[in-house]
């Protein structure tokens, strides 16, 4: 029989197939193992932004929900009225913890050092209760042992208590102090537990006054307020971030009339009805806080020419305190302040009006384009985009970039801001601030009864300055009637109340 020379290469594809198809398997489970890899890391990596966003959404919801507080002015009503009104350490006031309950069987008790929500960064911040000093960055520890140091609310974020909810367990209210981030001291020089305040531009330390308002009533500025929250997802993704917060106020206008700038020019109407008043106006629930001068005046030359301006039979019309008669007042640099405390402050400082221009625009209701050069933006409250400038009850700021004149009856709460030329003709009716801030020019024509509760300010940053010195105000007021300028620290003061918290920095805390 004849022997096939190829019989010894039987089963050779068969072993190639065997070794393939191992090979394919092995490809295969590791094409699977890298899927579930990146499955994984996919997973973690959204939970990880969960968790941040979770813990961000926390600190908005506290800083949106104390917005109405700390009632640091009359009439404000914290919906948390516990915010903190000492630093840490001072009492159950100074810590407040903002508590999301979901449906987490585990209690969120960040004041316990058994909880695996425990704060375990505060100490890096603070430094009371038996705490040691901060330790080294990246480090856990217990916070203050018994429970007289901090208080607790509820969160009151939509589906707070069910699964539905946000995944940030708490968030940690307090004062920020000098040394609170740790490493960077808001002075070098200053006590490490000594308050920060903030004035709309810097951060400082509190120094030879009960609280940060009564350092400079001129221009108060407000504590700064540190917001740290916690967020934990249910696989175990956890993320802590901390944000610096403070309102940026208002300062108070310093007379119901004030002309902020030498060499003002004053057309004073001859009518027997228009009056300025600088004597509070306020009325129940707002009680009368403060008198002002009916016209403030920036140095002595301008209070003569103010006062020569007036009618001699109409001087009686200008009332406030002091009581001269009329009541024009030198507020500026070389004034006297009667009443005590009442200057023209930052309104007589070009820098400082300049940084009021933008810390009102930032928080504007409507800013509309005004007239630019010559041209002027001729316009009705109606015709405006919102259709109003707010109301006593329902105040709003706007902000006119440019020249802009009112024709027919013009009505209005809030803060009224422009920068270029103000006209208004016919009746002008306002609950609030008028500002003219720019080219520092109002002019009021027409009469009717209408009149301006709260304040007007008048001051020129633009032409005619010495370096931080405004230039010559204007302000022709040839209409009179039975309209005026009647001071209310209500109406002056209603925006204050309102004021939301500005974020003035944010960082991601890793504990």
């Amino acid at each position: 029989m004849k022997t096939n020379k190829r019989d010894s290469e039987r089963g050779v594809a068969l072993l190639m197939v065997l070794m393939i198809v191992i090979l394919l398997t092995a490809i295969g489970a590791a094409l699977i193992f890298m899927s579930n890899v990146e499955s994984t890391v996919n997973l973690n990596y959204r939970a990880e932004q969960q968790a941040y966003y979770a813990a961000r959404a926390g600190v908005e919801e506290v800083r949106d929900r104390m917005k109405l507080g700390p009632p640091s002015q009359a009439g404000a009503d914290p919906v948390y009225a516990n915010v903190p009104t000492v630093v840490p350490g001072a009492g159950p006031t100074g810590v407040l913890y903002v508590i999301n309950q979901g449906t987490d069987p585990t209690a969120i008790q960040p004041w316990n050092p058994a909880s695996p929500y425990v704060d375990d960064e505060i100490c890096h911040d603070y430094s009371f209760g038996g705490m040691p000093p901060p330790p080294a960055v990246g480090t856990r520890c217990a916070p203050p042992a018994g429970g007289g140091w901090y208080s607790t609310t509820t969160s009151t974020a939509p589906f707070s208590g069910t699964s539905g909810a946000m995944a940030y367990k708490w968030v940690r209210l307090t004062w920020k102090e000098n040394n609170s981030v740790q490493n960077h001291q808001v002075d070098t020089v200053g006590a490490a537990t000594t308050q920060v305040c903030y004035d709309g531009t810097t951060e400082f330390l509190l120094a030879g006054a009960p609280d940060c308002i009564s350092m400079n009533p001129a221009s108060p500025p407000e504590p700064v307020y540190m917001l740290t929250a916690l967020a934990v997802t249910n696989n175990g993704a956890r993320r802590m971030v901390q944000s610096e917060v403070a309102k940026i106020l208002f300062p108070p206008t310093p007379a119901a009339l004030t002309l902020a700038g030498p060499a003002a020019t004053f057309a004073a109407p001859s009518s027997n009805n228009y009056q300025v008043d600088g004597n509070d106006n306020a009325v129940p629930p707002c009680p009368p806080t403060s008198n002002k001068p009916g016209i403030g005046a920036f140095d002595a030359a301008s209070q003569v020419a103010i006062t020569a301006a007036i009618p001699p039979g109409r001087v009686g019309n200008y009332t406030g305190t002091p009581a001269l008669t009329p009541s024009v007042s030198n507020i500026g640099p070389t004034g006297v302040p009667t009443p005590p405390g009442n200057t023209l402050g930052p309104w007589g400082n070009v820098t400082q009006l300049n940084q009021i221009v933008q810390n009102i625009s930032a928080q504007a209701n409507q800013t509309i384009q005004g007239g630019t050069g010559t041209n002027t933006l001729s316009t009705s409250t109606a015709g405006l985009p919102l259709g109003n400038m707010g109301s006593a009850t329902n105040p709003l700021i706007t902000v006119i970039n440019g020249n802009v004149s009112f024709t027919g009856g013009t009505t209005g709460g809030g803060i009224l801001l422009v920068t270029g030329n103000l006209t208004f003709s016919g009746n002008t009716a306002f609950d609030g601030i008028i500002l003219v801030i720019g080219s520092g020019s109002l002019t009021v024509s027409g009469g009717g009864g209408a009149q301006v509760n709260g304040s007007v300010l008048v001051s020129n940053t633009q032409t005619g300055v010495v370096g931080t010195t405004p230039g010559p105000p204007t302000v022709n007021w040839p209409g009179g009637g039975g309209n005026g300028v009647y001071y209310n620290s209500c109406d002056v003061n209603s925006l204050n109340n309102k004021a939301y918290y500005h974020t003035i920095a944010w960082r991601e805390v890793a504990y």
